[in-house]
């Protein structure tokens, strides 16, 4: 998905907690850069993440000085319209959730039998 100059699309960030969301605050402008992912779900959206340049405009000026002025967009989003095709995405938010609880548990797991190792070489070590 590619937006052309002068177009509004929905983008799509986390909601937290380790999954690189941007929390924007109602009524607050911004600069958003977003590039197209399967990050949040198995189609392909615009995200954004803190990672990229995503900003608030009143502290956006020194990349609105390279991007110069701006113009009005010419496609309009009808969001309730838009959100319904992507429904979806929510209903795996459950299933992102399952999926990284059994991750952390499997990579517990794993530091833990590792831990385990080394301790039982240390001391085999230490015993000759």
């Amino acid at each position: 998905m590619k937006l052309r100059s002068r177009e509004q699309g929905i983008i799509y960030t986390g909601s937290g907690g380790g999954d690189c969301g941007i929390s924007f605050t109602e009524g607050t402008e911004y600069l958003v850069y977003a590039q197209t992912s399967t990050m949040y779900g198995d189609k392909e959206l615009l995200v954004t993440i803190i990672c990229d340049r995503t900003r608030p405009l009143i502290q956006a000026k020194e990349d609105l000085t390279v991007l110069s002025e701006g113009k009005e967009p010419t496609n309009i989003v009808k969001l309730a319209e838009d959100l319904n095709g992507h429904t979806e995405n929510k209903q795996s938010e459950e299933e992102r959730r399952k999926i990284s609880s059994k991750l952390f548990i499997g990579l517990t797991a794993a530091v833990v039998a590792l831990l385990g190792i080394v301790i039982y070489y240390v001391r085999s070590k230490a015993r000759e």
